[in-house]
């Protein structure tokens, strides 16, 4: 982030969370710089203030930079386990699928089931699986985890 809103290292830039315009969990928002100064005189807390209110905060979903792809054990299509990193997390509780596609006219198209999925001594995860479509054959679906709350 720094080297995004900060390129000459200054260490002065305050960031700030701003909505984003997209179905994709990764599309959904974007860190931007903020004014110090201005953001203060709008009566922004204090950063003891802002620490004190997430001690007790629920978590929150991280979603990694890049989605890393993971096999799923899968029966009936309900995600089971997840193999992430070497390690088998069993699924206690997955909620989905929720289905979303982007539209078939752009160049970025995609067709994914994302699933909550409560993995044991983990936490929550997001995983989804996109299966790609070639001449009529559906290919396998290949699955991600992209995201998990911390």
């Amino acid at each position: 982030m720094r080297a995004a809103l900060d390129p000459d290292n200054a260490g002065d830039v305050v960031a700030r969370a701003a909505a984003g315009d997209g179905h994709k969990p990764e599309a959904t928002g974007q860190w931007t710089s903020a004014d110090a100064m201005a953001s203060r005189r709008a009566g922004a807390c204090r950063i003891t203030d802002i620490i004190a209110d997430t001690v007790n905060a629920p978590a929150v979903l991280r979603l990694l930079d890049t989605p890393e792809v993971v096999d799923v054990e899968a029966p009936r299509g309900v995600p089971a386990a997840v193999w992430w990193r070497g390690r088998r997390l069993s699924i206690a509780h997955a909620d989905g699928p929720e289905r979303l596609s982007g539209d078939w006219w752009r160049a970025d198209a995609f067709a994914r089931d994302y699933w909550r999925c409560d993995a044991e001594g983990e936490g929550e995860l997001l995983v989804y699986g996109e299966s790609a479509v070639t001449s009529a054959i559906a290919a396998p679906m290949q699955w991600f985890l992209q995201g998990r709350n911390d």
